[in-house]
């Protein structure tokens, strides 16, 4: 007998693309903007809000936003539109 057990948050699906954004930032605008216009669903997190994933992209060695991080390793600070591309192919 198979069990699915479902978390009870309503976005149990975890996100491939996760945004690591700061108010008034032109470059992490321009991520989303890339990522909206392409068709790429990702998750966005305000480090100025957030504590945690601040010390969590220190300890990665990023001190600037946006911090792009995809699923499976590969990550990268700023707006880098030759890794953004790869993500569409």
């Amino acid at each position: 007998m198979l069990y699915l057990i479902y978390p009870k948050n309503p976005d149990w699906k975890l996100k491939m693309v996760t945004v690591y954004t700061l108010p008034n930032c032109p470059q992490c605008d321009t991520t989303k903007r890339f990522l909206t216009r392409n068709g790429i669903e990702y998750s966005e997190i305000d480090l100025s809000a957030n504590e945690e994933a601040l010390e969590r992209i220190k300890e990665m060695g990023y001190t600037a936003a946006p911090v792009v991080d995809v699923k499976g390793g590969k990550n990268w600070s700023g707006f880098r539109d030759e890794n953004l591309k790869t993500l569409i192919m």
